[in-house]
């Protein structure tokens, strides 16, 4: 068994993925599903990465030069396998349920459809701009071709799955969260930030008086006001007036 990159692996008796997922180009399930799998404590196996790991090829190669039929009976037997042989992760192409073996191997697995809107899908795939090297997207108006793929694929993805996570507007954080809670399973741990040191009443009082008192000219604080933190001191203990700071 191969982690993310993926390979050919055999058959295992009683081994399922944890969860599936599935969407369309742009709705980010290699990088959802890199952080799902983290926080179950999971591989990810990406089929796209598999299938150019077995053929040694590029998936825009296959499409250019073998053609989509023949790319989709590739991806068809690299899910198929992937749906009895790994336990972790399993993320699936976009054009995966166009397959009807496929979808009926879906059956009875957690499948997670990744839902993105049209407008966003555009965005997020350079479609919008005619920006795009995805096979199915290049060529003249990618932006139709995108509409007609949202088109016949949308209903596929809700037969297949078992859990529906809407993506737009939304981090991938908090993607991974509504997914994890979907599974039951815990939250990613919060990314935390070191606290900053709090000021003292008696500091911020010295410090306001100290800038009402001071001269504008010297910068100099009266006598008795408390250095910063920062600030020098003279050899008596007064504050040493402070360097001009580079424009």
């Amino acid at each position: 068994m191969t982690g993310e990159a993926g390979g050919r692996s055999d058959s295992l008796p009683g081994v399922r993925p944890r969860v599936v997922l599935i969407g369309p180009p742009g709705a980010g399930k290699s990088t959802i599903g890199r952080r799902v799998a983290k926080a179950l404590g999971v591989e990810l196996y990406d089929t796209d990465a598999a299938i150019e790991e077995r053929t040694g090829r590029t998936i825009p190669d296959i499409f250019a030069v073998d053609g989509e039929a023949a790319f989709r009976e590739i991806e068809e037997q690299v899910v198929v396998e992937s749906l009895h042989s790994q336990s972790g992760v399993v993320s699936l192409g976009g054009g995966a349920v166009l397959s009807p073996r496929t979808r009926a191997a879906l059956q009875g697995h957690t499948v997670v459809y990744l839902e993105l809107g049209v407008g966003e899908g555009l965005r997020r795939t350079g479609a919008l701009n005619a920006n795009t090297s995805r096979p199915l997207l290049t060529g003249v108006d990618p932006k139709a071709k995108y509409r007609e793929l949202m088109r016949i694929r949308r209903p596929l993805y809700r037969e297949a799955a078992s859990i529906r996570v809407r993506t737009d507007g939304r981090s991938p954080s908090r993607v991974v969260a509504a997914v994890l809670d979907r599974l039951g399973a815990p939250r990613e741990p919060a990314e935390t930030r070191p606290e900053r040191p709090r000021r003292t009443g008696a500091r911020r009082r010295s410090r306001r008086g100290a800038g009402r008192s001071a001269s504008p000219r010297s910068g100099t604080p009266p006598p008795g006001a408390m250095p910063a933190p920062d600030q020098p001191t003279t050899p008596s203990g007064r504050p040493a007036p402070r360097s001009q700071e580079p424009t």
